[in-house]
């Protein structure tokens, strides 16, 4: 979706073993304050164990 929207691009290597790379456009760079504010958080985040009921 998101090289769909023009946000990312996503070249293919023909190598063995397959290789791809994503990289930010110029209209996804428009993003960059948002995707380093929501890593910060996702790194801010504690990791909890999953709660299970039974």
């Amino acid at each position: 979706m998101l090289t769909r929207h023009g946000i990312v691009t996503r070249p293919a290597y023909a190598e063995i073993p397959p290789r791809v790379e994503y990289r930010l456009t110029p209209l996804g760079e428009g993003l960059r304050e948002v995707l380093d504010a929501m890593a910060a958080w996702a790194m801010a985040v504690p990791d909890s164990e999953p709660t299970v009921t039974v």
